[in-house]
């Protein structure tokens, strides 16, 4: 099994506006994903993070979840800028 790895940037603007960019190259040019956005982001329906089902359901209307299955191995990324708890 093959392990990939990206490039990430990891964006703290303020307070819950947080997100982490993958490229898909390591001139970190083209954008490949954007994930672990904070709750501070919302689409202009007012949906986030966090938002609860019965609000997602008033602004969307009745809808179904579908069941899917995805295996996904990856290999953790370490920032330099994070310390473990204990290191100086």
């Amino acid at each position: 099994m093959k392990i990939c790895t990206f490039a990430a940037t990891q964006l703290n603007l303020n307070q819950g506006r947080s997100l982490l960019i993958v490229w898909s190259d390591n001139t970190r040019t083209k954008p490949l994903d954007v994930r672990d956005l904070g709750s501070a982001w919302k689409t202009r329906e007012g949906i986030g993070v966090g938002t609860p089902l019965s609000e997602l359901r008033k602004k969307l209307g009745n809808f179904k979840f579908r069941r899917r299955y995805i295996r996904i191995n990856l290999k953790t990324k370490v920032f330099p800028t994070l310390k473990n708890k204990g290191e100086a």
